[in-house]
């Protein structure tokens, strides 16, 4: 798995929740680590359901920055990352 921003997420508070768009043009964000995208389902259900790689929730900090589950549960430790 290729990584980005592991120096900009270390040691940094994160709580679990769905995405939810910020307005009618931003219905996804990408994980900070690894850039899987991370989806508003209400928002894009098409998008969402042709496909398969999109994320509905994952773990986010207090100013809108994302890690997917997966980088979470691999990467919690290593980049001590903290949950709410």
């Amino acid at each position: 798995m290729g990584l980005h921003n592991e120096e900009r997420v270390r040691g940094r508070r994160y709580k679990r929740r769905p995405y939810s768009e910020r307005n009618e043009r931003w219905d996804h964000e990408h994980c900070m680590l690894c850039t899987v995208t991370i989806a508003d389902a209400a928002a894009a259900p098409d998008f969402v359901a042709q496909n398969s790689d999109v994320l509905v929730e994952g773990y986010v900090t207090g100013d809108d920055e994302w890690i997917c589950q997966k980088c979470f549960a691999d990467l919690r430790d290593e980049l001590d990352l903290q949950l709410d």
